[in-house]
């Protein structure tokens, strides 16, 4: 499954486990050993931004492309202070991936099939779209919380 963020393809070698295992598995962890938490699009954000603040990472499961609940549970772990790595997976587009990028998603995991379709080119070319994001100092919601 391709691996995709701003910068192009990468590669990650973090466990992903349930929200129920992640206490369990950063218990046992060894030297080097990363754990993400792997949740579906209609997970609650305030609950899921408490519950896996200890998490190097929260994997998203896209069910559809059309589903937008996955920019905006990123955009609440992002607010409530979730500074890990967002990983969207499933089938996203790239005309998504800059909207995606600008609401804390960090990568993108996208089937073989549909990264052949739409090769890298295409996704790079679409991350430069959006230059304004939600998250960050610079940020949509730091502007507004200043005016």
């Amino acid at each position: 499954m391709p691996l995709l963020d701003a910068k192009g393809l990468t590669t990650d070698t973090t466990t992903l486990v349930g929200l129920d295992e992640l206490e369990a598995a950063q218990g046992g962890r060894g030297p080097g050993d990363r754990f993400g938490v792997l949740v579906s699009c209609d997970a609650d954000g305030e609950e899921l931004a408490r519950q896996a603040a200890g998490a190097e990472l929260i994997a998203i499961e896209v069910p559809k492309t059309g589903d937008g609940r996955v920019f905006s549970l990123a955009a609440t772990l992002r607010e409530r202070g979730f500074r890990g790595t967002i990983r969207a997976v499933g089938p996203l587009i790239p005309d998504q991936f800059a909207f995606a990028l600008s609401c804390g998603i960090d990568q993108v995991a996208i089937s073989e099939e549909q990264f052949a379709r739409q090769p890298l080119d295409q996704w790079l070319a679409a991350a430069e779209t959006i230059t304004r994001t939600y998250v960050g100092p610079d940020g949509i919601f730091a502007r507004r919380s200043a005016a």
